[in-house]
């Protein structure tokens, strides 16, 4: 089984710009990879992937092994969300619990806000989040506004990153 790629190795076979986010090939392999093309096409979910010394890795992992030397230990969190948002400036090592406390709202969402919904039983507009795979239910309200502010305020109770809940592009 190959080893996972050196930073030595990458850099031999890539450059990366931190402020594009963008790799480029250093080395021509086959006539249709030339040095100085752009590196890497996305995956079915979103993920820019390129191969390397025979292996595909995600180029937001190979940012960090080239700008750090080592791959970071978990998670990478695209900071805006953008999948293919390669820039250092927009990365960031996290847990698994870290990251998915900055995600989109849901297509599936109705109410338009994460952790808020509409409780046909109570007749009230329902405040929740979810904490370490517990819910914790944060109140009900007659005004959504209201059932809004109070999973905003348990937002920043609980660490969730400031992008949380925003729309998807």
């Amino acid at each position: 089984m190959k080893t996972e790629i050196t930073q030595a190795e990458l850099v031999e076979n890539l450059s990366y710009d931190p402020d594009s986010g963008v790799f480029r090939r250093k080395i021509s392999n086959t006539r249709a990879v030339k040095a100085g093309d752009i590196a890497g096409s996305q995956n079915g979910k979103g993920y820019l992937t390129m191969m390397v010394c025979g292996r595909v890795y995600k180029a937001h992992r190979l940012a960090f092994l080239y700008m750090t030397g080592a791959f970071p230990p978990e998670e990478v969190d695209h900071i805006n969300g953008i999948r293919d948002d390669n820039r250092w400036a927009n990365l960031r090592a996290v847990s698994h619990v870290e990251n998915s406390k900055n995600q989109k709202t849901p297509k599936s969402n109705t109410s338009g806000h994460i952790g808020v919904s509409w409780s046909s039983r109570e007749q009230r507009w329902v405040s929740w989040v979810r904490i370490f795979g517990k819910t914790r239910y944060v109140g009900k309200f007659k005004d959504k506004d209201d059932a809004i502010q109070a999973r905003l305020k348990a937002n920043e109770q609980y660490g969730f990153h400031p992008n949380h809940g925003r729309v998807p592009q």
